[in-house]
């Protein structure tokens, strides 16, 4: 008779049914008892030594002529083999039975429990063989040992003495098993896995202890274990896990909740399309190396990292829409969810508990579904990529750390990101803002130092955006900085205040342009344009660094305001351009630096530089349109040639030194255009004006002569007339 006991729990939000099976040891539950060389009179044979307790013996045989006996049960519903409906062992189950032997078996001898792959029953020898996928065996020497695909596992536990066994079945090929209370885990079953449909009883041996048995139960637990005690650097990989059935149906589905242990340095390897519903843990010091879209099951029950523990995804992955709750940093620091290999995605949605941070040390990680932080920092690490595509939110302490050299790509709408501080923190690496609110409501920190790290870190916006986060560029432990854009496929733009306390690369992709409007650049940093692309500030700036065009081209085109009114220098870099869009952009005293580059005015542009200095031949590009002037401080060319082009009629080039001797010399000066040229020594101001070209006036001479021509016979008579030459017959006046 069976009894059992019924637990309501709610799991998940579903309920899940605690059933337990009492199996009665006697041997009318058994469907077959099997003797080996059981000569007459008896020398092994099964029988119930109590109501409640079976025994077994074999002793009094001979070489060649040891004798065994095994009682058989198939596992059922009810606990007896003979009735009820077959219910094989289910993962989430645990069969319990205690034995009693006094003393260990004869020499060649065994006693124990196994667990079969079968409900066939053919002889004795059935009870060990190949259908066997885990046994608790006593041999002639040692303790209670573990046999299972691997060594056995001596318990140490030996006879003369109740010995409670437990059998815990963990995925398709695996289970854990217990001796005398002490757990053995991550054991794989020995005929590589299986159901296990029935168990065995057996003794064999020519002068063995009798063996008694009782006190057996199946349980359905509802939970599963892997990977417990797993110690440093090994492995362990189960097979599918699933969910069970109440212990006494063969309908009733359980929810099995897994929970993933091991010591630091350990890994359980999930690449089974498993199904279980119920929750997944991840305990602290484990790691789960998720390989499988499944790995964890469906996407009911949800996963969450416990405070050092990991989750390492590879394989190309893509995890369903299942909730992750993420603690901690990980093992050593390495990141408590980890991109390991390949391109792989996590769909649902991400919550911290804690502090927490995801690292992505190969291929791209994307997060698809929303992060919620909670009041917490979400850290993203590691030389490779990580996209989060979904919305993040958080108030008080929540922001975004970025570290490592890999990117970060933000592409929803995180303005519900509204921290008492800035939304975002960039030690190193490049964050990608490709959506307007992706830097969320506040404040971004670039290059903040928060944790030294040293390397690079970039704010780029990609996507057509406009930025609007006031940003600050403090550059601690960092040796380069950079904010803008590298893309090559559209334009974005920055309308933030921006507060340079380093100086940092202002960045644009090739062909493409990135304007920095509205939002003021300040402080005692400078700004280096890179990139092939155009960068235009048009707000009115005060930063007090240099101004390098080291590449692309620079515009300044603040209509109000100056654009770089308060530069301390300005350098242009060979086949870079400074294009200076509206007049009195400069510092009228910084000065300028020209190694192969270019300063161009736009139509009807004056500006006002401090000295120029070549290093190399450079370019002074009037533009077209309307005139007017570029004026410098004292010009040192460096034995370089300035060329000077589209100097059309009305522009004018000063300096305040004495050029007369040296600006006729076509190898140091070049223009495209007739000039002439004054020093005011009171002035101190060497002026070129442009005037039109000698050929200009030998036009004009032929357009006048033209004009002559029709009339030149009748200015010829006129002439002879009044010279008195006048033909006979003309009348005199």
């Amino acid at each position: 008779m069976a009894r059992v006991a019924w637990i309501a729990l709610l799991l998940c939000g579903a309920t899940t049914q605690a059933a337990t099976v009492t199996y009665t040891m006697q041997t009318g539950n058994f469907n077959s008892l099997l003797l080996e060389k059981n000569n007459n009179p008896p020398y092994a044979g099964t029988y119930n030594n109590t109501a409640s307790e079976l025994g077994n013996y074999a002793n009094g045989g001979s070489f060649g002529n040891t004798p065994g006996a095994a009682a058989f049960q198939t596992f059922t519903t009810t606990g007896n083999g003979i009735s009820g409906t077959t219910r094989a062992l289910q993962v989430g189950d645990t069969f319990t039975i205690t034995g009693y032997v006094g003393a260990n078996p004869s020499v060649g001898g065994r006693i124990g429990i196994s667990f079969r792959d079968s409900t066939t029953y053919t002889d004795f020898f059935s009870s060990t063989d190949n259908t066997t996928e885990a046994r608790f065996q006593l041999d002639n020497t040692g303790g209670w040992k573990i046999y299972n695909n691997g060594a056995a596992r001596d318990s140490g536990l030996g006879a003369g003495a109740d010995r409670t066994f437990v059998i815990k079945v963990t995925s398709s090929t695996t289970f854990d098993a217990q001796v005398g209370g002490t757990w053995y885990y991550n054991n794989t079953m020995a005929a590589s896995g299986g159901s296990i449909d029935s168990f065995s009883i057996y003794t064999l041996g020519d002068s063995n202890a009798n063996s008694f048995w009782k006190s057996a139960s199946l349980a359905d637990t509802g939970t599963v274990q892997l990977g417990y005690a797993g110690a440093n650097g090994t492995t362990y990989t189960p097979g599918v896990v699933s969910d069970g059935l109440a212990a006494d149906s063969a309908s009733t589905a359980v929810a099995n909740a897994v929970f993933i242990g091991g010591d630091s340095g350990s890994a359980i390897v999930l690449n089974q399309q498993n199904t279980y519903t119920g929750a997944t843990t991840v305990n602290a010091n484990a790691t789960a190396r998720a390989s499988h879209a499944n790995a964890f099951g469906t996407t009911a029950g949800g996963v969450s990292v416990t405070s050092g523990g990991a989750i390492e995804l590879s394989g190309g992955i893509t995890v369903g829409t299942e909730a992750l709750t993420l603690n901690g940093t990980g093992i050593s620091s390495g990141g408590a969810l980890r991109n390991t290999a390949n391109d792989n995605t996590w769909q649902g949605d991400v919550t911290l508990g804690s502090a927490s941070s995801v690292v992505a040390t190969s291929g791209t990680l994307t997060l698809s579904g929303n992060t919620a932080l909670g009041g917490n920092r979400l850290t993203i690490g590691g030389g490779s990529g990580v996209t989060v595509t979904g919305q993040i939110s958080g108030t008080v302490n929540s922001d975004i750390l970025k570290q490592g050299a890999g990117a970060l790509t933000l592409s929803g709408d995180n303005s519900g990101l509204n921290s008492a501080g800035d939304s975002l923190f960039i030690d190193q690496g490049t964050v990608y803002l490709n959506h307007n609110n992706a830097g969320g409501a506040k404040d971004i920190d670039l290059g903040s130092g928060i944790v030294p790290t040293g390397g690079s870190a970039a704010l780029y916006a990609t996507g057509g955006r406009t930025i609007g986060n006031a940003i600050t560029v403090q550059g601690e432990n960092t040796t380069a900085l950079s904010i803008g854009s590298d893309s090559t496929t559209d334009d974005n733009t920055f309308t933030g205040n921006i507060a340079l306390e380093k100086t940092a690369n202002f960045n644009a992709g090739s062909g493409r342009n990135v304007t920095f409007s509205t939002g003021a650049l300040s402080g005692a940093g400078g700004l280096t344009k890179t990139g092939l692309g155009t960068v235009t500030l048009s707000g009115n700036n005060g930063y007090a660094g240099a101004t390098v065009v080291s590449s692309g081209v620079l515009n300044l085109n603040a209509s109000s305001g100056s654009a770089a009114g308060s530069t301390a220098s300005v350098s242009v870099a060979n086949n870079a351009k400074l294009l200076i869009s509206q007049s009195n952009q400069v510092n009228n005293n910084a000065t300028v630096s020209l190694s192969g580059g270019t300063i161009q005015r736009a139509s009807g542009v004056t500006e006002t530089f401090g000295a120029l200095t070549l290093s190399a031949a450079s370019t002074l590009d009037f533009g077209t349109g309307t005139a007017n002037s570029l004026n410098f401080g004292t010009y040192t060319g460096g034995g370089f040639k300035l060329n000077v082009t589209n100097f059309l009629q009305g522009n004018i080039l000063t300096f305040k030194n004495d050029l007369s001797l040296s600006i006729n010399n076509t190898s140091l000066f070049g223009f495209d255009n007739g000039f002439t040229s004054n020093w005011n020594s009171g002035a101190s101001t060497f002026t070129i004006t442009a005037i039109p070209e000698p050929s200009t006036y030998l036009a004009a001479a032929g357009l006048f002569a033209l004009f002559l021509w029709p009339i030149r016979r009748r200015l010829l008579k006129d002439a002879r007339f009044l010279l008195g030459l006048c033909p006979t017959g003309r009348a005199a006046v």
